[in-house]
C-alpha cells in the first residue's frame, strides 16, 4: 500500500514537471513570436518616419521653388513698369518738341504776314510815286527785290517748318501708337502676371500650411509618446499593485494601440481608447493590466467570444459565455468584472486565484500570459522612432 503511495505521488510529481515545462516551452515560443513582431514594428515605425521626414524636404524644396517663381514674376513685372515709365517720359518730350515746332510755325506765319503787309505798303507807294523820282522808283525797286526775296525764304523757310512739323506729327502719332499698343498689352499682361503671382501665393500658402500641419501632427505625436512613457515607466511583475489607473488619456490609449498593432478588431481599437478611459474613473484598475487580461481572455480580440458576443473579459454565466449588446458595453463590462476582482487582491498573482480560478493552487500561467503581454506593451512604447 505505501509503494503504490509513493508510486501515485512520484506520478503526480512527474506529471506536474512536464506540465511546467510544457508551460515554459509554450512561454518561450510565444516571446519569441512577440520579440519577431516587435521587430517587425520597430521597422515599420522607422518606415514611418523616412516618409515623413521625406515629405518635409519635398515640402521645403516646393516652398523654395515657388517663391523662387514668384520672386521671377515680380521682377518681370517691375521690368514692364519700368518700361511703361520710360516710354511715357519719351513721349512727354515729344510732346514737348511738337509744341516747340508749333510755336516756332507760328512766329515764322507772322512775320510772312508782317513782309506781306510791308510788301503792299511799297507796292502802294510805288503806285503812286511820281516819275520824277526815279531813284526813289529805283530804291523802291530794290527794296521789292529784297521783300521778294525775303518772302521766297520766308516761304522756303514755312515750308520746311512744315515739313518737320509733319515729320514730327507723324513721329508723335507713332509713338502714341506704340505706347497705346504697349499700355494695352501690359493691361493685358498684368491680369495674367497678378494671377500667377496670386497662384503662386496660394500654392506658397497651400504648402507652408501642409508643412506646419505635418509639423504640429509630429509634434502631437512626439508630445503623446513622451507622456505614454514617462507613465509606461513601472516595473511590471506579478507582485506589483495593479489597483491604480495609469492616468492614460485617450490619445495616448490609441497611440499604444497604433505602434503595438497586438489589437486587429478596427471596432474595438475605434471605441476602446475612450471606453476605457472613462471607465477606470468609475471603477479604478491599471489600464495595461486590463489589456493584458483582454488579449489573454480573447485572444487579441479574435475569439468567437469577443467577435460574436462583445464579450471582453472571458465572462462566463452557468457555464456559458455572457453576450453584450455592443462592444462598447463588452468593454466597459470586462473593466468592472476585472475592477471588483481586485477587492482585497491587488497583484496580479492574488487576481490569478479569483478571476482564472480553473488555474491550479500555486500555478501562475494565466497570470504569467498576462505578465508577458503587459511587457510587450511596455517594450513597444520604449522602441526608437
Amino acid at each position: 500500500m505505501k509503494f503504490l503511495v509513493k508510486r501515485q505521488l512520484m506520478v503526480k510529481r512527474t506529471l506536474f514537471f512536464v506540465g511546467l515545462f510544457l508551460t515554459f516551452i509554450m512561454i518561450f515560443v510565444d516571446y519569441s513570436k512577440e520579440v519577431a513582431k516587435a521587430n517587425e514594428l520597430d521597422l515599420k515605425l522607422s518606415t514611418i518616419e523616412a516618409d515623413v521626414q521625406a515629405q518635409k524636404k519635398e515640402a521645403d524644396v516646393k516652398i523654395v521653388e515657388v517663391k523662387k517663381v514668384a520672386t521671377e514674376q515680380k521682377e518681370q513685372l517691375k521690368d514692364a513698369n519700368d518700361k511703361i515709365e520710360k516710354t511715357k517720359s519719351k513721349v512727354n518730350e515729344l510732346t514737348e518738341a511738337t509744341d516747340n515746332v508749333v510755336a516756332t510755325c507760328e512766329d515764322t506765319k507772322k512775320q510772312l504776314k508782317e513782309t506781306k503787309e510791308v510788301l503792299e505798303d511799297i507796292k502802294s507807294e510805288c503806285a503812286s510815286a511820281d516819275e520824277k523820282h526815279l531813284t526813289m522808283a529805283e530804291e523802291t525797286v530794290k527794296t521789292k527785290f529784297k521783300a521778294k526775296r525775303k518772302i521766297q525764304e520766308s516761304e522756303a523757310l514755312l515750308e520746311t517748318v512744315s515739313i518737320s512739323h509733319d515729320e514730327v506729327s507723324e513721329k508723335h502719332e507713332a509713338v502714341k501708337e506704340e505706347v497705346k499698343e504697349l499700355e494695352e498689352k501690359t493691361e493685358k499682361d498684368i491680369p495674367d502676371t497678378q494671377e500667377l503671382i496670386n497662384t503662386v501665393q496660394s500654392d506658397c500658402e497651400t504648402a507652408y500650411q501642409e508643412y506646419t500641419e505635418l509639423e504640429m501632427k509630429v509634434q502631437d505625436f512626439e508630445e503623446t509618446l513622451n507622456g505614454l512613457r514617462e507613465k509606461m515607466d513601472f516595473q511590471i511583475s506579478g507582485g506589483m499593485d495593479v489597483s491604480k489607473p495609469l492616468g492614460l488619456t485617450e490619445e495616448e490609449v490609441r497611440l499604444l494601440l497604433q505602434i503595438t498593432g497586438l489589437i486587429q478588431n478596427e471596432s474595438v481599437v475605434e471605441v476602446l481608447p475612450k471606453v476605457l478611459v472613462e471607465t477606470v474613473k468609475e471603477y479604478p484598475v491599471n489600464e495595461i493590466f486590463f489589456l493584458g487580461v483582454m488579449c489573454t481572455e480573447t485572444g487579441y480580440c479574435t475569439s468567437n467570444l469577443a467577435v460574436y458576443k462583445n464579450n471582453f473579459g472571458g465572462m462566463m454565466y452557468r457555464g456559458k459565455g455572457m453576450s453584450f449588446s455592443s462592444v462598447e458595453e463588452g468593454l466597459s463590462r470586462a473593466i468592472k468584472c476585472l475592477h471588483d476582482n481586485l477587492k482585497g487582491s491587488n497583484t496580479i498573482h492574488e487576481v490569478n486565484s479569483t478571476y482564472c480560478q480553473s488555474a491550479p493552487d500555486g500555478m501562475y500561467s494565466w497570470s504569467t500570459q498576462v505578465l508577458s503581454i503587459m511587457k510587450r506593451f511596455q517594450e513597444a512604447t520604449n522602441s526608437s522612432f
